[in-house]
């Protein structure tokens, strides 16, 4: 469960990647000494663990909000599937909120109930209103330079979010545990389409 600050700013342990090193220098002294298909397996596999490491480095590069949001848009996809289910064999309507309520609920664990309950009744009431504040109060933190005249296009587009859109409960969670200003940071990179 991501409900803790411990668990949420967890990088690659430095001892899972010297195994991959040497695995990779195994990895590519095999595909030097083996021949045929045997020498293909060890460049793929050599391959592989370029791969993991290139991921672990991008990983310490990014943002707080960036690695709750993978997380958070993969379980939300899950929950889609999983109330589009429940309306077909209930033959009940779609709820459009409930995806998000199972996301927060798996990123938070059951013992913050309470709080994603609290979130989802803040998200319902308040809508893209909510992004709209935290811009307002972090504008020059998150578009340093850039003049306040944009911001009435930003609030514009932020207000015509749906209230059931998943991003308005990522958004509380990353707030709780890493602050407003990264809350505003998220949105920000919402708003111009690096967050997807």
């Amino acid at each position: 469960m991501l409900g803790n600050r411990e668990t949420m700013n967890r990088k690659p342990e430095t001892s899972s990647i010297r195994l991959v090193l040497l695995a990779l220098v195994v990895l590519i002294v095999l595909a030097i000494v083996l021949k045929g298909c045997l020498r293909i397996v060890a460049i793929v596999a050599a391959a592989w663990c370029v791969y993991g490491l290139v991921r672990w480095l991008i990983m310490l590069r990014r943002e707080p909000w960036s690695r709750l949001h993978f997380k958070a848009m993969q379980l939300y996809s899950a929950g889609q599937a999983r109330e589009t289910v429940r309306a077909n064999e209930g033959n009940s309507p779609y709820d459009p909120m409930m995806p998000s309520c199972w996301m927060a609920m798996a990123l938070c664990g059951p013992s913050d109930k309470a709080f994603v309950e609290d979130i989802m009744v803040k998200t319902e009431e308040e809508g893209g209103d909510y992004f709209g504040r935290l811009l307002d109060q972090y504008f020059e933190d998150v578009f340093p330079g850039a003049s306040r005249g944009k911001l009435p296009a930003l609030m514009e587009f932020l207000h015509k979010m749906p209230r059931s859109a998943p991003q308005l409960v990522i958004a509380r969670i990353i707030e709780r545990e890493y602050g407003s200003k990264e809350a505003a940071r998220y949105f920000a990179a919402y708003a111009l389409k690096r967050a997807f």
